[in-house]
């Protein structure tokens, strides 16, 4: 079900297997454009259930 959590993640190849990771629940992102940088990547997010746009960092832990 789509918006059963309305989360915002993303998914990595890692050591052989996939991994998900949650950036934010209950925003139900709608529409997404993702900025690659050098040290970075942006997540430009309008998040239908928040009523919001919003801009999400990720960075290497």
């Amino acid at each position: 079900v789509r918006r059963e959590e309305a989360e915002l993640f993303y998914v990595q190849y890692v050591d052989g297997a996939y991994k998900a990771t949650v950036i934010e629940k209950g925003v139900g992102p709608a529409n997404l454009c993702v900025v690659h940088e050098k040290d970075r990547d942006l997540i430009v997010s309008a998040n239908h259930t928040a009523n919001e746009a919003a801009v999400y960092v990720v960075t290497e832990e």
